[in-house]
């Protein structure tokens, strides 16, 4: 598993941004899902900081977190993989920032944790707690990677299916209209052109 960012240095506004299958074929890789929350073209808050992301993502081919200076803001969970190995830490404040990695990946919010429920739904904003919709997610267990993809799903539905498939560790990733998941081709999206991307060798 990889991680990789369009962007090599920090980028605050008008970052470049390539479609899943692109982050995929350049990396490598067979499969890949979209990554962290990001500031779209289309959203009118964002026109000062278009395709830009504030949560640190692992960018292989530099060997380095992009936004570093974000790694231990509270409130946020973080993967890191060391090729197949994967640890996740619901707090992300905790986290290792290693650059002897293969990827990493920081989000919000956290919803499993060795096999225990870590959701706070009360710090939800109504958007993620109430609103159903097109969700995605990462999860790991029982030797598995799960890539979830749910629609009309709000934070708790997302908890139910990640320990339906019998993930012990999960974390929410980027929802709607940015949503992709690519397996020898697109099973969900295009979707958005992504600043940053999940990826399966």
């Amino acid at each position: 598993v990889g991680t990789d960012t369009a962007n090599d240095n920090e980028c605050a506004s008008d970052c470049p941004t390539k479609p899943l299958a692109q982050h995929i074929a350049e990396n490598g890789g067979r499969a890949g899902m979209n990554g962290t929350y990001f500031c779209p073209p289309d959203y009118g808050a964002c026109s000062s900081k278009i395709n830009s992301f504030d949560f640190p993502v692992f960018n292989n081919r530099q060997k380095k977190w992009i936004n570093a200076d974000k790694l231990f803001w509270n409130g946020r969970g973080m993967f890191t993989f060391r090729g197949s190995s994967a640890t996740f830490y619901p707090n992300a404040a905790s986290g290792d920032a290693s650059t002897d990695i293969t990827g990493g990946i920081v989000n919000y919010p956290s919803l499993l944790a060795g096999g225990q429920v870590v959701l706070d739904e009360g710090s939800l904003p109504d958007n993620l707690r109430v609103t159903k919709g097109t969700r995605s997610g990462i999860g790991v267990g029982g030797g598995k990677l799960f890539l979830v993809v749910a629609r009309s799903a709000n934070m708790s539905d997302m908890v139910a299916i990640f320990q339906s498939l019998g993930a012990a560790d999960a974390l929410n990733l980027d929802g709607g209209g940015s949503v992709a998941l690519y397996d020898a081709g697109y099973k969900v999206g295009p979707g958005r052109s992504l600043p940053n991307a999940i990826i399966i060798k």
